[in-house]
């Protein structure tokens, strides 16, 4: 922050919380740098194995190809990557002037799929080509398109998504609901991963029905036309409006035979109550099927919750992990299984590793053991007698199985190749497992090569005394098996384009569906003949119970879904044939003919059998991470500062790619050339906790028609800061300052010697901020700040004072897009010299008059107050308290001030239009109403006699006086206000009249620069 008088600009901001230390290498072939740290060297070379081979259809189907290497940052988990520093600070709406530069990097995380890293970075790396396709790769480019360019959020990431994948499932069951229900809107009125959704939609639209060819010839006049609607329209030769009208009624006709061959359960609904924004899954019914067992997830914070099935009373169990904005959410936390009907195990993430806890549910007897080894847990379950569990984990980059005795921490790996090993549960009555995998057949490889894997999963039983498995060979896509005894098998599958419950029987070699839901059933349980399962129904995500022996499911022909259709018809598989005859699979094995081995860290003795065809890639490395510097943000905006008056800020960042090291500066130069203020400063940001080291330099000339004076302020100061959470930081700033004071009122001033004083000193400030940002001065949340600041350590030292402040902000959506903002915010002045707050204006107030007033001729007193040969040095300790609008700079001024702020925001053309609004000046136009209150006072409180504003001094001869006014303290502010976006600059056009002593002040009128208040 350049001006150190702005308390309504106070900086807030989010964090980082680096939990362990990474040791970044990298390794570099033809396209791609891949980074990694730790053993995942292995994991890297599939990740860049997986780019290489995808790369040339992403630019084919894009229309670019790379300028440059893009840089693919690997994470070992998604828990890992929440400690990355790569966007901090990022905002979708930025300062005026200010341009983030687009860098060529793409962060990935392992999620326990090799699949899914498939697709994560093929989107990544298409992400990456559109957005420097349609953005450039120039800073030239990047300034030229940030203001000519404005695109929809649904166009790039939907795109990405598309090309990543094609028409999946996520897609189809998201339209499928919204179709139905017949709530699809305009596309670029959709936000985050709902924009994503749509605009995956909308691109496999345009590939379906239009081909491939007019997707990517749409990508590439949207850069020529840099306006999507006019891409769409001179492509397809069709309006915009039709196709989004055509667009609607093709997701609206392909769903609609299935709303009367599918059911909703509605009557099964065991928990009615749920927000969208509240993931549900882990379900886990106890043995007995008496008591239920879910995670509740919120943005990363979640609980595990206790459900009794006969009374339906429940309760928390576990709360752990903290909410978070603009980051991706750990899916795989927590795991939950159940011991025996009164034991509940289950996992979560902690570094260095996960850990898994035991907890009797009536004694609340609980055992804590830390899973060493294990990156982390993709699923578990405990056998039927509860001396087992077993997990899919992630050991070494790649998710295996492992056996786990209930009463050691030790485990048994069984499993270990690159293949995908999910969702394993015990066969009932032995300690087989049976699981699914993305394997090509019953062969279990070494670590050797990377081999083909299978896009769909099917399922396979684990023979625990043999070492062997056996595939059931069942058609389509098929996950989270559960044994239900007599040789059954619950299991989910895709058949007909949704994910639902099916039973396959290994006595009778058949198939049937359990349940014909209308949309994906997202996790589920089976016990006692009882189910509970998880689907998404208008958008929340719902629980269901059904007892098998009253419901019997009637199976509907041909209920499948068009894109199961497509993809019969790709891979040529027959529409009609939903269940298929295959092998029996071995399950005659008994529980006390298996042993186990012991020495739990050992790999189980895997097949010797021949490798499939090595895959590899060409590279080189590795090599040690290189700390590759480049800019990132520039920023140019004219200010107009309380005291120097009009000028041109400048200002630049640079960083490294990981965000560990920041470095900014600029400055504020004024238009005079007498004023300006300057600052540079540096930030480590890699470990827990933050280094920031910074120096200011603050030069000031104040004239009035007795005096010529320079102030001279400079700030050398370093800060460290532990933060709590993304959210909230604690930080402590030790600095030493100093003032000059010069005298250049004529040539005799002149040539007097500079006075200096020196402030050793230190700050302590908390921060939180969990606000987020939803447009140009628009925001919904919550943030606040509080420091004490000393300046002078010696009490005693005449010149020795401090500053404590508290800025409190909250922004609370209404209806639509209209939010109310309201602020309140103290600050008090204390020591032996204490200094002022003025209050008054608003910051960077266009054309303002201020002026340095003088005590000759009878003029009263105020902190800007210049005189010959008088140091009045505190002028640079002066804050300015706005926003107080209705009156002037300095209306009122004391060591202590209060104030707030209320503000109703209404972005008049997007809370009515539901397109995108080109014009920034439509799409930024905001009205408000706001009510400002505040005083500035001395005494113990507003309402005190001793407060200046009640208290007058007279002097006379031979007598003085003391008259005590018992005014109002008060000052309050009222009226309307504009805000929007002329000529690349944020405007606030305020109205104002103010109160004062129970008048009406005239209007005054506002023009400033900046957002919020």
């Amino acid at each position: 922050m350049l001006a150190l008088c702005q308390s309504s600009q106070e900086p807030f901001g989010k964090n980082r919380i680096q939990k362990k230390a990474l040791n970044w290498r990298y390794i570099s072939s033809y396209h791609f740098e891949v980074y990694y740290y730790g053993d995942s060297k292995e994991l890297a070379t599939k990740a860049l194995l997986y780019a290489e081979e995808d790369v040339e259809r992403i630019a084919e189907i894009v229309g670019s190809t790379l300028a440059k290497k893009i840089k693919i940052i690997l994470y070992n988990s998604v828990t890992d990557m929440l400690q990355s520093n790569m966007g901090l600070g990022d905002q979708s709406h930025l300062p005026d002037g200010q341009t983030v530069l687009v860098k060529s990097n793409v962060e990935v995380a392992f999620k326990g799929s090799q699949l899914q890293l498939m697709k994560d970075i093929s989107y990544g790396i298409a992400y990456s080509l559109i957005n420097d396709m349609m953005y450039g790769g120039s800073v030239k480019d990047i300034l030229q398109s940030s203001y000519l360019l404005t695109l929809p959020e649904w166009f790039i990431s939907g795109a990405s998504s598309f090309i990543s994948e094609d028409w999946n499932q996520e897609m189809d069951n998201y339209m499928r609901d919204l179709a139905i229900r017949g709530k699809l809107k305009n596309p670029a009125t959709y936000k985050g991963n709902d924009a994503r959704l749509i605009g995956h939609s909308i691109w496999n639209y345009i590939d379906k029905v239009y081909g491939h060819t007019d997707a990517s010839n749409v990508l590439t006049l949207t850069r020529v036309f840099r306006n999507e609607e006019e891409s769409i329209e001179n492509n397809l030769n069709i309006s915009y409006k039709t196709f989004v009208r055509n667009w609607k009624a093709y997701y609206k006709s392909i769903n609609a035979p299935l709303v009367h061959s599918r059911q909703t359960y509605d009557s099964l609904l065991l928990v009615r109550k749920n927000r969208k924004n509240i993931t549900l899954a882990n379900i886990s019914l106890s043995p007995d099927a008496t008591m239920l067992a879910y995670s509740q997830n919120v943005n990363g914070r979640f609980k595990i919750i206790l459900r009794n099935l006969k009374n339906n009373k429940q309760k928390v169990l576990f709360v752990s992990g903290y909410k978070r904005i603009d980051q991706q959410i750990d899916d795989n936390n927590p795991r939950i299984t159940w011991i025996d009907s009164k034991t509940i195990a289950y996992t979560y993430t902690k570094v260095p590793c996960p850990v898994l806890v035991i907890k009797n549910i009536e004694t609340g007897k609980t055992v804590k053991r830390n899973l060493s080894g294990l990156r982390q847990i993709l699923s578990m379950s405990a056998s039927y007698d509860g001396k087992y569990i077993v997990l899919s984990a992630d050991k070494s980059g790649q998710a295996d199985l492992f056996m786990l005795p209930v009463q050691s921490s030790s485990y048994t790996q069984l499993t270990y190749d690159w293949y995908d090993d999910l969702h394993p549960s015990f066969v009932e009555n032995t300690y087989n497992i049976v699981f699914s995998s993305n394997r090509l057949d019953d062969t279990l490889l070494t670590t050797k090569g990377i081999p083909e894997f299978s896009d769909p999963y099917d399922l396979y039983v684990f023979n625990t005394t043999k070492k062997t498995i056996k595939k059931f060979n069942l058609p389509y896509n098929n996950t989270n098996p559960i044994s239900g005894g007599d040789n059954r098998y619950y299991f989910l599958s895709d058949a007909s384009g949704i994910d639902e419950i099916k039973v396959y029987s290994s006595s009778a070699v058949s198939t049937n569906s359990v349940l014909t839901t209308l949309y994906d059933v997202t996790d589920f349980d089976v016990k006692k003949n009882k189910i509970v399962y998880v689907s998404t129904r208008k958008g929340i995500p719902q629980l269901y119970s059904i007892d098998l022996l009253s419901y019997k499911n009637e199976e509907q022909e041909n209920a499948i879904t068009e894109r199961r259709r497509y993809i019969n018809s790709v891979f040529g598989f027959d529409n009609n044939t939903m269940n298929e005859k295959k092998d029996s699979i071995e399950t005659d094995i008994r529980v006390e003919d298996v042993v186990f081995e012991s020495d739990s860290m050992k790999k189980a003795n895997i097949q010797d059998k021949p490798l499939v065809p090595d895959r590899s890639v060409a590279y080189k490395g590795p090599y040690s991470y290189r700390y590759p510097i480049a800019a990132d943000i520039i920023n140019s905006n004219i200010f107009f500062d309380q005291l120097r008056g009009i000028g041109l800020v400048l200002q630049g960042g640079i960083s490294d790619m990981l965000g560990h090291h920041r470095m900014n500066g600029g400055g504020f130069l004024s238009f005079d050339f007498r004023s300006n203020k300057w600052f540079a400063e540096y930030e480590y940001l890699e470990k827990r906790i933050d280094f920031k080291l910074r120096y200011d330099r603050h030069s000031l000339n104040a004239i009035n028609e007795y005096a010529y004076h320079h102030y001279v302020y400079n700030d050398l100061r370093g800060s460290i800061s532990f933060p709590l959470s993304v959210y909230q930081r604690i930080s402590l700033s030790p600095f030493i300052a100093n003032t000059r004071f010069s005298e250049l009122s004529n040539f005799y001033t002149i040539t007097l010697p500079d006075k200096v004083r020196i402030y050793p000193g230190a700050k302590v400030e908390y921060v939180i901020d969990n606000t987020q940002i939803t447009g140009p001065n628009m925001m919904k949340g919550f943030r606040a700040k509080a420091y004490i600041e000393q300046y002078g350590l010696n009490d005693k030292n005449p010149s020795q004072f401090n500053i404590a402040m508290v800025d409190v902000r909250a922004y609370i959506p209404v209806h639509k897009e209209i939010v109310f903002a309201s602020r309140i915010s103290y600050g008090r002045y204390g020591g032996n010299a204490r200094k002022n707050f003025l209050l008054g204006g608003m910051d960077n107030w266009f054309l303002s008059n201020r002026e340095f007033t003088s005590t000759i001729n009878n003029r009263p007193f105020n902190p800007l107050t210049i005189d010959y040969q008088r140091d009045n040095s505190d002028i640079l300790f002066l804050r300015f308290a706005t926003s107080m609008r209705g009156f002037r700079y300095n209306t009122l001024f004391g060591p202590k001030y209060l104030m707030g702020n209320f503000e109703l925001r209404w972005p008049v053309v997007q809370y009515f239009h539901n397109g995108v609004v080109r014009s920034n000046f439509l799409r930024t136009l905001e009205l408000i109403g706001f009510t400002d209150i505040g005083t500035a006072y001395d005494g113990k409180n507003p309402f005190s006699t001793e407060n200046t504003r009640n208290t007058q001094n007279i002097s006379g001869n031979p007598f003085t006086a003391t008259v005590t006014n018992y005014r109002s303290p008060f000052i309050y502010g009222y009226g309307l206000g504009v805000r929007c976006y002329i000529l690349g600059y944020y405007i606030k056009t305020d109205l104002g009249w103010g109160l004062q002593d129970k008048k009406v002040q005239p209007p005054i009128l506002y023009l400033t620069f900046g957002y919020d208040f």
